[in-house]
């Protein structure tokens, strides 16, 4: 009965392993306008490493940007809209999550914040888990002045008592 039992739990966590691996290795990649928006030209410096960061050239840059993916959403997709941003005169970056999931490191903004000491005044932002997580960092990190959320929300009541500036964006059909 024993090896019964031991065989059946053997088998059961072997399919909850595989399901998980291949659920966590089909990210959404990014299309070929995301691509794009990647390469470096006369107006925004792009680098892709530990994060996706986007500096407008010939500008003195005071104000960042953190953006945190959704889950099991590659940050490259991102880029696009992160683009565009900066091309508006700020530090933008894209935080790049393990396993594509921003759960799995939510003060990943810690790191960035660090790296850019060139920056005044950071805001954070993020689409759905990435902007849970987004709501969380803010609602403990001072140095935080706004939040971004798109297709997202506040997991609890974390920025009621805040003086955080929140824009809340979503599609029609997010239901």
């Amino acid at each position: 009965m024993k090896k019964k039992i031991t065989l059946f739990l053997v088998i059961v966590l072997g399919v909850i392993g595989v399901g998980s691996g291949v659920w966590l290795s089909k990210s959404y990649a990014a299309c070929q306008l995301a691509q794009e928006a990647l390469i470096t030209d006369d107006n925004i410096t792009v680098e892709n490493g530990d994060y996706i960061s986007f500096t407008p050239k010939n500008k003195e840059v005071t104000k960042g940007y953190i953006f945190y993916p959704g889950g099991g959403v590659k940050a490259e997709a991102y880029a696009p809209i992160c683009r565009q941003i900066a091309e508006d005169g700020y530090e933008v970056v894209i935080a790049k999550m393990p396993l594509n999931l921003a759960v799995l490191s939510p003060n990943k903004a810690d790191e960035i914040i660090k790296d850019f000491d060139n920056i005044d005044s950071w805001s954070i932002g993020g689409h759905s888990l990435g902007g849970v997580m987004a709501s969380k960092y803010a609602s403990t990190h001072k140095n935080i002045k706004a939040l971004a959320l798109y297709a997202s929300y506040p997991s609890g009541d974390e920025l009621k008592d805040s003086n955080i500036e929140v824009v809340s964006i979503y599609g029609s059909k997010d239901g």
